[in-house]
């Protein structure tokens, strides 16, 4: 879940939604997180093309 903590920045993209979903993906790994403060949900998932 390291994606999550990561400030955005050219490599790391994100945004919050109104509910208070955070949703950020690297573009370097191709790794995307799902994260909530309010319900401490947290999904990851990495995925490799082949």
């Amino acid at each position: 879940m390291e994606v999550l903590a990561e400030p955005l920045s050219d490599d790391v993209l994100g945004f919050v939604t109104k509910s208070g979903f955070a949703f950020k993906g690297r573009i370097s790994t191709n790794d995307f997180a799902l994260g909530s403060r309010l319900k401490k949900y947290q999904y990851f998932l990495s995925l490799t093309m082949e």
